[in-house]
């Protein structure tokens, strides 16, 4: 086909060329202005040969259809992607220890903490190169408390792994020279590439080549609810991780810092007291320009097997839970020992175990010292790249694009026992069992209503998701025999309960629901239930 088009593109050439010649009148003008035209028209036949070839050899390209790849997908493929093989970097992190705070054992829970991530550094084939702390290493920020903090790391990890760290509110009881000043050996000096503004707390390391930057807010008191951060530091932090990320922009930078960064990961829009600041909004423009950030932050003390701990929009942020105690979001759920902290607080203890490949890619590893164990699966975080498509993975969408609503089971699902009498009524303990999810069960809702459709009640009960590594793991059956407004059920007359199950995201069950009386004798006789057998 190219020989036959290229043949005919001569043939009209040459054509052109006799009849140009045959009505030349010896006009050596005119000759040379019809030789112009055609060398024009003989380019312009080659163009249009050339493009008859291109486009013939297109034509008879086979037509293929673009496959499109879904978000669970890039992260399945992203996930695989990551290298054990090729581990740059390993770093465990301890985040609110509260050293001082013997009653919550803190000291103890520090030295298991440290021990777990070491083996399961270990346990992965990796070297645990960093240990880092986002904030209150102390309770008090006294020089005894952070010696101890000293001899129990050193006890363990030796004076080869360097500590990188920022301070949180409790350590800034006392001027924050004070820390820096009791790390002040090279195990907690050689990682540091600028510490010119170390009384302000802010810092900047390197480990195996990855950057840390630790800053510190300057008061987490304010009635705007938003921690301060001095100019000199909002200043250095963006003059610095423009500098980092000119240099490397397809590598991670983590950010540490002890509050958290406002409306990011699970409680970073917690308003407790108007006195006490639990986030920031004073440097999410700033770190807002380099997607390569990933903020690491405590002071909530909220469980990382919550999945709502890891979030992205511009840049990605992380909860690091509490190696000392948990909280929860203000929610007036029972069982509490304050309004964020549950009355088995004591009992959980958790952190993360971080690893950089030498593509950028890092894996997240959260870790339940409580139960010694790791817990759920971990987070994956593809390396940075320019269309900022590593962002998509953890985003608030999560709630309606991967998650579906708690389920109740059928039989009987609510069902009572141990029911106390007395003249004006009786109590009974009321039961109900467990709904299963796709992650972990939240929270139940459990509500009491009379016989015109009056709430008595409206209880809130968390479930036990902090206490355990895997849902498999959690209760079968729960159970409450509060004081119902009012003392007691009156005989003979009805009532209804109602519960709903939510995940973390607030997706909602179906709700289940039982309707019965009861008579003088503690006998409930049952009158309607929506759970019968299907």
């Amino acid at each position: 086909m190219k020989t036959f088009t290229k043949i005919l593109a001569l043939l009209i050439v040459g054509i052109m060329m006799v009849l140009a010649i045959a009505s030349c009148n010896g006009n050596t003008q005119q000759t040379t202005t019809e030789k112009d035209q055609t060398e024009q028209t003989t380019e312009a036949v080659t163009k249009a040969t050339e493009t008859a070839d291109v486009t013939t050899e297109v034509t008879t390209e086979e037509t293929t259809t673009e496959e499109v790849t879904t978000p669970e997908e890039t992260k399945q493929q992203a996930v695989q992607e990551f290298d054990m093989s090729d581990v740059v970097l390993t770093f465990g992190l301890v985040s609110d220890v509260h050293i001082g705070d013997e009653n919550r054992n803190a000291s103890n829970k520090l030295r298991s903490a440290l021990m777990q991530l070491q083996n399961k550094a270990d346990e992965l084939g990796v070297t645990l190169d960093a240990i880092a702390s986002t904030g209150d290493i102390s309770n008090n920020g006294t020089v005894e408390q952070y010696t101890k903090f000293k001899d129990i790391y050193e006890s363990v990890m030796g004076t080869d792994v360097p500590f990188v760290f920022t301070l949180g509110n409790h350590d800034a009881y006392t001027p924050l020279s004070t820390a820096f000043n009791v790390f002040t050996t090279d195990t907690y000096r050689k990682s540091m590439v600028d510490s010119s503004l170390m009384q302000l707390g802010d810092i900047h390391y390197v480990v195996n080549g990855v950057h840390f930057i630790s800053v510190c807010a300057s008061t987490y008191s304010s009635s705007n609810f938003s921690c301060a951060f001095s100019s000199k530091t909002k200043n250095w932090l963006d003059e610095t991780l423009e500098q980092i990320t000119t240099e490397d922009p397809n590598a991670p930078v983590f950010v540490l810092l002890h509050c958290m960064i406002y409306d990011t990961a699970y409680g970073s829009n917690l308003e407790v007291y108007t006195s006490c600041c639990w986030y920031t909004k004073e440097l999410t423009e700033i770190l807002s320009q380099y997607p390569q950030v990933i903020t690491l932050s405590g002071h909530l003390h909220f469980t990382v097997n919550d999945e709502r701990s890891i979030m992205q929009n511009t840049f990605t942020s992380i909860g690091c839970g509490s190696t000392c105690y948990m909280a929860v979001m203000n929610g007036g759920y029972q069982g509490m020992s304050s309004v964020t902290v549950m009355a088995d607080a004591n009992d959980i203890s958790n952190g993360l175990l971080f690893m950089v490949d030498s593509k950028g890619n890092v894996k997240v590893v959260r870790m339940d010292f409580s139960n010694k164990s790791e817990t759920k699966e971990p987070w994956v975080i593809p390396a940075p790249v320019e269309d900022k498509s590593h962002l998509s993975f953890y985003t608030a969408d999560r709630k309606e694009n991967d998650n579906v609503a708690p389920v109740f089971g059928s039989g009987e699902l609510i069902y009572f026992d141990d029911i106390m009498t007395n003249s004006k009524g009786y109590l009974p303990k009321i039961f109900w069992k467990a709904a299963t999810d796709n992650d972990m069960v939240f929270l139940y809702e459990v509500t009491i209503k009379d016989s015109t459709g009056k709430q008595l009640e409206k209880w809130k009960f968390l479930s036990d998701y902090y206490r355990v590594i895997d849902a498999k793991d959690m209760k079968k059956e729960y159970s409450v025999q509060n004081r119902i407004a009012g003392g007691r059920l009156n005989f003979n007359e009805e009532y209804t309960i109602t519960i709903v199950a939510y995940d973390c995201w607030e997706n909602a069950s179906e709700p289940v629901s039982i309707t019965f009386t009861g008579n003088t004798d503690g006998e409930i006789t049952v009158v309607s239930a929506t759970f019968a057998d299907k």
